[in-house]
Formats: C-alpha cells, sequence, structure tokens
C-alpha cells in the first residue's frame, strides 16, 4: 500500500486573509480619495477658467469699442455714478452691419430677476443726420441689448488723470468732468448724464483731466452665482476710500479673504483689471 506524501506548500490562513483584505480596502479607500481630490480640483479649475474668461471677454470688447470711440463733433464719454453706467459712440457698423455714422453703445451691469450679474451691452445706430451726439449716446440703452458676460459680481470705474491720479467717478475734480445738464462742446448734456473730460496737451496740472479709464470686474462662475443670495452677491461694493480707489482688486481681494461665502464660491471667484486709454 502507497503512501501519500505530504505536500510542502499550505494555504493562507485566516488571519492571513482578513489583513489582505483590510489592505486592499485601505488602498481603495485612498484611491477613492486621490480621485476625488482631482475631481475636485478639476471642478475648480474649470470654474475659475469661466469666471476669467467672462471677464475677459467684456474687457476685450470694453477695450475695442473704447479704442475706436469718438471725441469730436461733440461727442462725449457720458458716464452715471450710481448705478454705474458708461455711454459712448464708437467707430463700427449699425445692427446687422448696416452702415451709419456712428454707434451708440451702453454698458451696465443688471441687479436684479433674471438680468442678475449679466454686464449688458446696448448699442444702436447713429444716423448722419443726428447732429446730437451726446443725446445719440444716451439713447443706445434704447437700441438692440446684448448679453456680454454673466456670473459679474461687480464692476468698477476710475478715471485716471493726466497729474497721475486716480479718482472714482463720482469724485472727479470739477476740470475733468461737466456735470449733467451743462453743456460740454457746445451742446447739452442729457439728463442724469455728465461727462468726462478728456486730456489734452500740453497737461495743465492744475486743471487735471482724464487720460484714461481703469476698469474692474469680479465674476464667477454661473453655476456658483445661482447659489449665492443677494446679499452675497453684494458682497463687493464699489471702491471709495483713497486705497480702495488705487488698487481696487487688492481691495475685493481683502474682502473676499475675511467673507463667510461658500468655500466652492471663494475659490471660483476671480478679479480682473485693465488700463484703457481714452481715444
Amino acid at each position: 500500500m502507497k503512501r501519500r506524501r505530504k505536500s510542502g506548500r499550505r494555504g493562507f490562513s485566516l488571519v492571513e486573509l482578513l489583513v489582505a483584505m483590510a489592505v486592499l480596502a485601505l488602498l481603495m479607500v485612498l484611491l477613492l480619495q486621490v480621485a476625488g481630490h482631482t475631481l475636485q480640483a478639476s471642478r475648480v479649475t474649470t470654474q475659475q477658467l469661466d469666471a476669467t474668461q467672462s471677464a475677459r471677454e467684456a474687457l476685450d470688447v470694453l477695450t475695442s469699442d473704447l479704442a475706436h470711440g469718438v471725441l469730436t463733433e461733440g461727442a462725449a464719454i457720458l458716464y452715471q455714478a450710481t448705478p454705474l453706467r458708461l455711454a459712448f459712440l464708437t467707430r463700427g457698423r449699425g445692427p446687422g452691419g448696416t452702415p451709419s455714422r456712428f454707434l451708440a453703445v451702453d454698458y451696465q451691469l443688471g441687479v436684479s430677476g433674471n438680468e442678475a450679474g449679466h454686464l449688458l451691452r446696448s448699442y444702436a445706430a447713429v444716423p448722419w443726420t443726428n447732429a446730437d451726439l451726446p443725446g445719440a449716446a444716451a439713447a443706445a440703452s434704447g437700441g438692440t441689448e446684448a448679453l456680454l458676460a454673466e456670473g459679474i459680481l461687480q464692476w468698477s470705474i476710475q478715471a485716471v488723470l493726466d497729474d497721475g491720479s486716480v479718482s472714482t467717478l463720482a469724485n472727479l475734480p470739477a476740470s475733468a468732468h461737466a456735470g449733467t445738464g451743462s453743456n460740454y462742446a457746445g451742446k447739452a448734456l442729457p439728463s442724469d448724464w455728465s461727462a468726462l473730460v478728456p486730456s489734452v496737451a500740453p497737461v495743465d496740472a492744475a486743471t487735471p483731466r482724464v487720460r484714461a479709464l481703469r476698469v474692474a470686474i469680479a465674476a464667477v462662475d454661473v453655476q456658483n452665482f445661482a447659489l449665492l443670495n443677494e446679499a452675497q452677491r453684494r458682497l463687493f461694493p464699489q471702491p471709495a476710500n483713497a486705497d480702495a480707489v488705487q488698487d481696487p482688486v487688492a481691495y475685493w481681494e481683502g474682502i473676499l479673504r475675511n467673507s463667510t461665502l461658500p468655500v466652492s464660491a471663494r475659490s471660483a471667484i476671480r478679479f480682473h483689471s485693465k488700463t484703457l486709454p481714452l481715444p
């Protein structure tokens, strides 16, 4: 009768199997955490890119309009400080490419209803027969309204004067603006509108005028904007004090650091600033 030899190999014990399963479970947890962090980082990056794109596209359009702006024949760059609006004439074709003398454009931020967070650009063709150019600029809001950017929490415009100082539109020196209802280049300004007085050579330090506009925008992606309540959407005020006027982006960043906004919104908010020379 033959005897069976015992094999030198043996199976895993129960304890070894349990240890292996615990290690495998731990590795799975770690991999899921890494994947979760990667997805979160990707989502935040996408939100930041969306906010950045909105702000930059708005600044690019305004830059182009202002670069081709008209400051002759009594035309003026009109503004309202509260709520902030900017209107002027630019050399461009009318709606649908219709030839016209000028194109009147009006920029403003929607703050309520379906227009909340929308930076709007209205435009209207100015015919050759219209001699009231300041009035034509003010009437741009009655033309075609186009959505320029979404998720805009605030926008700000400061005037850069030819003496190097910076001022809010609400606090411009008398030499740098013409008040509502006054005459500008022989034309009466429309009601509720003031006009910037552009810099001319030679520069007189005693009567500074406007040589450029510094435009700052605070933006967030559309998804996070929809999650913010009305108070959170108004977290960033118009820069008013001297320090804030000098650097509105740094001013808003300080507010954001001390805010109680949701983490997702705080990480997605972007600020952009650009200085635009007057034509």
